[in-house]
């Protein structure tokens, strides 16, 4: 079973070169032939083996639904979609770093966008609506002392199910 985490925002705010500029931050550097080009969107997976994941930005405005949770009392409209697919041979929590300061770091460039970090289509980690941060710790994700890096500096607010977001 393949381990997926979606960043989804409700504008397209991202665009190809963004997420160049993110990994040209972490020292990748990208060769364009060996980015795919996919419909509506990007797929990299020349990070697959030096960052812990391939990725892929894909434009889901088009979409007739949106994403629901418990934690959501109506859906949420993604409009973009930056995706990570771990690959399971590379040491997780490393991979797991990797993502997490590309997500927060593209969270910073947009601050004023609604946005969910969510884990294989189900399990929310982080939603950040009008500008504030609501984290879920269900699962004691937040709890490893190298992801909380990413939130202790952070004001945040705990996901409560049904809560209208």
């Amino acid at each position: 079973m393949a381990l997926d985490y979606s960043f989804m925002l409700e504008e397209l705010k991202l665009s190809n070169e963004d997420i160049f500029d993110e990994l040209k931050k972490m020292s990748i550097p990208l060769d364009v032939n060996t980015i795919n080009k996919i419909p509506k969107g990007i797929q990299i997976t020349e990070t697959y083996d030096t960052l812990g994941f391939s990725l892929a930005l894909i434009d889901t405005s088009d979409s007739y639904y949106g994403y629901e949770s418990e934690y959501f009392l109506e859906e949420f409209k993604c409009q973009q979609d930056l995706s990570f697919r771990i690959n399971k041979f590379f040491d997780w929590e490393k991979a797991i770093v990797n993502m997490l300061t590309i997500v927060f770091e593209i969270m910073n460039k947009v601050p004023h966008s609604n946005c969910i970090f969510e884990f294989n289509g189900d399990t929310v980690y982080l939603a950040r609506f009008n500008e504030e941060i609501h984290i879920n710790n269900n699962t004691g994700f937040w709890d490893n002392e190298s992801f909380k890096q990413f939130i202790k500096h952070r004001e945040f607010m705990l996901l409560k199910p049904n809560e209208k977001l």
